[in-house]
Order: structure tokens, then C-alpha cells, then sequence
């Protein structure tokens, strides 16, 4: 195949792309995503930077908030950003739903540590 002279992706090139890119609804604009595949039934990334999404970091944050943290301070302590945790609140509605039940937790516990400690003066 002979390539044009003009230079990738300058009009009147061969190698300018005129097709549709693909749609991605959960991409937000500015935002690029890693090749994926399953392999066995789990996603295998297949290049780019490592998710910083692990177990052990998502019981970290989890095990913050259930203590009392504010999101940040939880979030700091995961060595997580407060915009990737949103973010991944907003991409999984499990987590999410995750989230807001260790809040719940917190709440009703230390709400009865200050009606216990109301009652004893």
C-alpha cells in the first residue's frame, strides 16, 4: 500500500480516519479507557496504567467510613483521590450502595454512643 505524502491525519491524506469512532456511554469526555478483555470470566487489562481499584484498597476506604472518616479523610488514608472514589461511585452502583451503608453503620453507632453517653450524666 502506498502512503500519501501529505502526512497522517491532514485532509486530503489516505491515513485520515473518516469512519465513526465507537460510542462508549460510561467514557466521559476527556477521559480514555484501557483495552479489556475476559479471560476466564475476569477482565484482563491489556495495557495502560494499573487500576488503583483493589480489594485491599476498596476494604481500606471501607473500613474508614465505617469507622466515622469524612469521605475525604477515608479517601486519603486509602491513598485514593477524592475524584476517583466519586468516580467510582458514579461507574458502580454496588460500590455505591456499599458507601452508603458503612455511612449508615457509623451514623447509627456513634448516634448511640452519644445517647449512652447523654444517659450517664
Amino acid at each position: 500500500m502506498r502512503r500519501s505524502n501529505s502526512g497522517f491525519g491532514k485532509p486530503g491524506s489516505s491515513d485520515t480516519f473518516t469512519g465513526a469512532f465507537p460510542k462508549f456511554p460510561n467514557l466521559r469526555k476527556g477521559y480514555m479507557i484501557a483495552p479489556v478483555e475476559l479471560v476466564n470470566g475476569s477482565e484482563r487489562h491489556l495495557g495502560g496504567r494499573p487500576t488503583k481499584r483493589t480489594p485491599e484498597r476498596e476494604n481500606l476506604l471501607l473500613l474508614a467510613i465505617a469507622k466515622g472518616l469524612p469521605l475525604k479523610a477515608a479517601c486519603k488514608l486509602a491513598g485514593l483521590g477524592f475524584t476517583t472514589f466519586n468516580d467510582w461511585r458514579e461507574e458502580d452502583s454496588f460500590f455505591a450502595q456499599k458507601i452508603e451503608f458503612v455511612e449508615a453503620q457509623a451514623i447509627e453507632r456513634n448516634l448511640a454512643l452519644i445517647q449512652q453517653a447523654a444517659l450517664k450524666d
